[in-house]
């Protein structure tokens, strides 16, 4: 297991840029302005079902 402080990168499901989810695309867009902005490396994942990492991410 990595522990929090040894991770780099933030993961977000790809469908949080669909049409499916257009009402919560700028909040995402302001959320990745400010990890741009603190240096922080995120990435997209694909093909999962919905937005929400605590279904399909182990935590």
């Amino acid at each position: 297991m990595i522990p929090d402080y040894q991770t780099n990168t933030v993961y977000f499901s790809e469908e949080l840029l669909s049409e499916k989810y257009a009402k919560r695309k700028a909040n995402a867009l302001k959320i990745f302005q400010i990890l741009n902005d603190f240096g922080v490396r995120y990435k997209f994942l694909k093909n999962t079902k919905d937005i929400w990492a605590r279904d399909f991410m182990p935590i």
